[in-house]
């Protein structure tokens, strides 16, 4: 019995709270199978605006208080987010649009099937059969 518990009480530990993985989703007909950091933070800047067939890039953020987007600026962008907020600022006064905020994780797994060119980040066990993953980042939270 004294195993059972300790079992349960490990697999709660590894099951609690978010995923340690970030995964990279786009809409299942976008032509692209994989992204790096660099492309991602082109995409998130704004300074690639369409997909290579030409299909314009629809790009998502996690709300601004979510740990998720906070690992994903830090961590895979290597981007501060008041950084990223000036850049979008400044690229509104040229006519283009700073990425979507939706409200959740399974929002955007939704927006992001129903919108060709939609890309986002979302973690790991959140992902649906109607969404490709492009990339998988394994993170640590800074303490």
């Amino acid at each position: 019995m004294r195993r059972l518990l300790i079992f349960a009480f490990l697999l709660l530990q590894i099951h609690s709270g978010w995923s340690d993985t970030l995964l990279v989703i786009v809409h299942p007909e976008v032509g692209v199978d994989k992204l790096d950091q660099q492309q991602l933070r082109n995409i998130y800047l704004l300074k690639q605006n369409s997909w290579p067939d030409g299909t314009p890039i629809v790009a998502l953020n996690l709300p601004a208080t979510s740990k998720q987007r906070s690992l994903f600026f830090e961590k895979i962008l290597k981007l501060d987010m008041q950084t990223a907020a000036n850049i979008w600022l400044q690229m509104h006064f040229r006519g283009r649009q700073p990425p979507h905020v939706v409200s959740s994780p399974q929002t955007a797994v939704t927006f992001t099937s129903r919108v060709k060119g939609a890309i986002g980040y979302i973690p790991a066990g959140t992902e649906t059969p109607e969404v490709k993953v492009i990339a998988r980042f394994h993170l640590e939270e800074s303490q």
